[in-house]
């Protein structure tokens, strides 16, 4: 399941601030990483990997599989195309070469000071958190239609759909808007 990817090196360069010259050497780790680390915390591994069992027989598509569809399209997608570019600031400012970490720099461009860099990485992180909390409250609103959320065993990662999207601590706040609706375990 490491080569199944839920969005594609095109749909993120049309649907971000991307060049079509940046190398799918950046992108494609960065696009893996992020939707397991990321979007797995999120839907917990069964849902994950029913997701990424869809995407690659291409049942998704099927009628049947509706919801699964409209998670991916409307939810995941959007989450992971702000995840991805958050992490790729990082990476493309950077290189690590045989001669250690370097900038590099080019006489018709200049880089984004190591602040400015922050600040867009930042933007797209409270981007990305905007967008996993709409997908927490769908994944609430519709607990019956996901039985992957209640099936995990409980030596697999469970789903995440109370806390905060950037933060491993949850504080008891605004993401947790149905406390009745949590499930017991």
């Amino acid at each position: 399941m490491q080569n199944i990817l839920l969005i594609s090196e095109g749909m993120l360069k049309e649907n971000s601030e991307l060049t079509d010259n940046l190398y799918g050497s950046y992108l494609l780790p960065a696009i893996r990483t992020s939707q397991e680390i990321y979007i797995q915390q999120v839907l917990g591994r069964c849902l994950y990997n029913k997701i990424l069992d869809l995407v690659d027989s291409g049942e998704i598509t099927e009628p049947e599989n509706q919801n699964y569809k409209e998670l991916l399209d409307d939810f995941i997608q959007p989450c992971l195309i702000e995840r991805v570019l958050a992490d790729l600031v990082p990476i493309v400012s950077a290189k690590i070469t045989n001669i250690g970490t370097v900038h590099n720099k080019d006489e018709y461009v200049q880089n984004l000071s190591v602040a400015d860099a922050e600040k867009l990485q930042q933007m797209h992180i409270v981007k990305y958190d905007f967008y996993v909390k709409q997908m927490q409250r769908y994944l609430l609103d519709n607990l019956q239609v996901f039985p992957e959320l209640d099936q995990c065993t409980c030596d697999a990662l469970r789903s995440n759909l109370d806390s905060a999207a950037s933060s491993g601590l949850w504080l008891g706040g605004e993401r947790n808007p149905y406390p009745f609706r949590r499930r017991n375990w």
